[in-house]
Parts: structure tokens; sequence; C-alpha cells
């Protein structure tokens, strides 16, 4: 008895060693009994679960975690995953979806999928880009105004695809971010601007199929994990049939994972591709599905906040890590600032304004900490409020930006020195755990 609580214990410090001193990808996700749960990033994962179970924010965590050593790319729907750390917010319409280097195959197939059109309606939107010039989006909706018909069907088709694509790609303008980017830096893209499902499904679509030409074009095959697509809501992506299938198998060969996070388990031809985390679920949930006796004896038995992780090789439940949500995003106030003159005006956080020696009152007013005049301005925009302010008191000037990246560095640092803390205690919890069992086994 003694040699196994060694053995095991000798296991934990090899695995905590192991994350490290770098290597494979693999990541702590989590505890299972006194010993750590490593997942291992050779295959694209699949985190299943219902609604509140706990996937935001063990997503949350595995973002941070990866973005330290990888590109993460997220695509978040309701916005929930803004403010995580290496990982930079993007607004959805700064992407540029350069649909003049998508194949028009591929690129049909996408609009297809995203508009929700049918077989034939698919096929007319091809025959219409084949004879048609489209160099951005705006293209594709002039090629459908432009298109002669000639029966009543073909009208009728028509109607309906001019339709879908004037509502959902209206709120898709040319954007500024290449796919250069989307491949050399972490970044969130923040989806939750758009209000209707078919619009946020396209999107995602398109983003997912101008990193795939972007790979396929450019790309070296690599064996290795180097880039992360975490899909919020991909039970919504993800039909029958669905191109993505075809896109996010073929994305593997270029070393990009994808995380899909949905609360409906995918198809099984895409399962087989994946390493799979399932989050406690309701009985209800489980009398219609297919599972070993071992697997349903598990789900059964599993308490709240635990999971059950699911590789060609284990079955294991654990207890995953987890961080917190940020506030919701439509809470949170902007504050335009002018400095100098009331032309020159930028977008900054009430953090930064605090750390420059403002606040904000309740009725969107500022004042400084020292109490002299400020000269404010309250306007209302449609999505939130918007205070300007106009300040003429006599300070001296300092460089608010080179002061504000100084803090930021310095709050960057104790974030890793803080994570570096949390893994040592983890290492010695699961220590002490260990040689208490040795101890009581002795005894």
């Amino acid at each position: 008895m003694i040699d196994l609580a060694l053995a095991a214990f000798a296991a934990s410090v090899l695995a905590v060693s192991m994350l490290r001193n770098g290597g494979n990808c693999e990541i702590l996700i989590g505890r299972s009994g006194i010993t750590p749960c490593v997942l291992n990033f050779n295959r694209h994962l699949c985190v299943y679960g219902p609604t509140r179970s706990g996937k935001t924010s063990f997503i949350r965590y595995l973002a941070r975690k990866l973005a330290r050593k990888y590109i993460v790319t997220i695509l978040d729907w309701h916005g929930e995953y803004l403010d995580i750390e290496n990982i930079v917010n993007v607004e959805y319409n700064l992407v540029h979806i350069d649909v003049s280097k998508i194949p028009l195959k591929l690129l049909v197939e996408v609009l297809g999928h995203g508009l929700g059109l049918n077989e034939p309606s698919m096929y007319l939107l091809y025959r219409i880009l084949k004879n048609s010039k489209v160099e951005d989006i705006a293209d594709i909706v002039k090629a459908v105004e432009e298109y002669f018909v000639t029966t009543r069907t073909e009208a009728e088709m028509k109607a309906a695809i001019l339709r879908r694509l004037e509502y959902v790609l209206s709120n898709m303008r040319m954007g500024i971010i290449e796919p250069d980017m989307l491949v050399s830096e972490s970044c969130c893209i923040d989806l939750s601007g758009l209000t209707v499902i078919e619009e946020k499904k396209l999107a995602s679509s398109l983003i997912l199929a101008i990193l795939y030409v972007y790979y396929m074009s450019n790309g070296v095959v690599c064996r290795d994990p180097r880039h992360f697509i975490i899909i919020e809501e991909a039970q919504n992506l993800l039909d029958s049939n669905s191109i993505l299938y075809h896109i996010i198998l073929e994305l593997a060969k270029y070393g990009v994972r994808v995380i899909l996070v949905t609360n409906t388990l995918p198809d099984s031809s895409i399962l087989a591709h994946c390493n799979i985390i399932v989050f406690k679920l309701r009985p209800e949930l489980m009398k219609n599905m297919v599972m070993s006796d071992e697997i349903r004896e598990l789900m059964i038995n599993l308490k709240d906040g635990e999971a059950i992780l699911l590789t060609p090789s284990t079955i294991r439940r654990f207890v995953p890590f987890k961080d917190k949500a940020p506030v919701n995003k439509a809470l949170r106030r902007k504050i335009t600032s002018v400095e100098e003159s009331p032309t020159e005006s930028r977008q900054v956080s009430e953090k930064d304004l605090g750390r420059s020696g403002f606040s904000v009152n309740s009725d969107y007013t500022l004042k400084r900490s020292d109490d002299s005049p400020v000269n404010v301005v309250k306007t209302v925009s449609k999505s939130n409020h918007a205070v300007t302010v106009q300040d003429r008191s006599p300070v001296q000037s300092v460089d608010l930006d080179r002061y504000l990246k100084k803090v930021d560095d310095v709050e960057k640092k104790l974030a890793l020195i803080r994570e570096r803390l949390d893994e040592i205690e983890r290492m010695l919890a699961y220590e002490d755990e260990i040689l208490r069992k040795i101890v009581s086994n002795i005894s």
C-alpha cells in the first residue's frame, strides 16, 4: 500500500513538472481525487453539458491557460469570454471577410449553411456567383439583385435568397483585421452585437472559412497544436451534413485544434476525432442517450461541479478548474475623454479613468479625486451611456498612455506570479493529501 501511495505521489509531481517544462500540449484541467487531471490536445475537444453546468467558466480557464503559449481564437456568441488575459477583444465587424479568396463552391456552401438555404436555392446561388465578379460581401447582394430570372420558381428562390442576404449581411461591413492577425495573435471575436441567430451562424461560418483557406493556402502541415479555435454554441453550427464538419476535420492537419462548446452532442462522425468532456446531465437528458453502462454509472454518481473526461485511452471523473465570467457587457459604461481639444477624443474605461484621478458618479457625471472642477457634457447613444469630458482644469500635463501602459505591464507580471503560486499551492495540496494517506496506512 505504501508503494502505491509513493507511486501516486511521484506521478503527481511528474505531471506538475511536465506542465511547467512544456513539451507536448498537455494542460492541467482539474483534479481527480488527490491527483491532477491533465488533458492532452492530440485531438479536437468537445465540451458538452446543459445550460448552467459550468462549461463557460471552465472554457475561460482553458482559454487563459492556452493563450500563454498558443494562438487562441474565440467565437463568442454572448460576450462571455471578454477580458481574458493575453486575448484581444475584437468586434465581429472588424474582421475582414475577403470572399474573393474563398473558393466559389466553399463560399456557396458556407452561405447556404449560414442562411439556411435548401439545395435548389444553393444551386441557383452558385449559378449566379459563377458568372459574377465577387470581391466583397456587397458584390454578392448586387449579383443576386441583377440576376435575370426566367421562371416563376427562380423568381421565388431569388426573392428568398435576397431577403436573407440583405437581412443578415447588412451588419457585416468590410473590416480591417486580416486572417494574418487571427493566426498570429489571440483574439476573442465578439458576436454578441448580432441579434439574429442566422447572423451569428453566418459570421462564425465565414470566419472559419477564411481561417481554413488561409491555412490551406499558406500553412504547412503540422502535427503539434499551434492554434486553438473555441466555438461557443457549436450546436447551432454543426447541422447534419454541415460543410463545417469538413473544415474542422481538415484544420487538424495544420496544427489547429477546435474546441466545441455545446449543449447537444455532435454527430459521431466528428466525435470520433474529439476528446470529450461531459458535465453533469439532468436525468431526463440521459434517457435517450446511447452510452455504456460504465459511463452511465459515472454520470448518475456525478456531483455538482464535476465532469467526465473521455479519451480513447481513459474514462476519468474529475473536478474542472474554472474562471469567473465577466460582468455583463450590456452593463458597462464607456467614457469619451477629451484631453486637450474637443476634436481629439478616444475611448477609455472607467478603470483607466480611476488611475488618472477621475471617478464616475451614478448619474454618469465625473469628478476628480482632488475635487478640482471638471466640465462634463452628458450624451446618450443607442446602446449605452457615454460621457464626454472636456477637462479645462489647470493641472500638470502627463503622458497618460505611457503611464497606463506601465501599470498594465505590472498587472500582467503580478497575474503571472499569482498563477504560479496557485499551481504551487495545488501541487502542495496534492502532496499533503498523499502524505496523509501514507501516514494513515502505516498507522
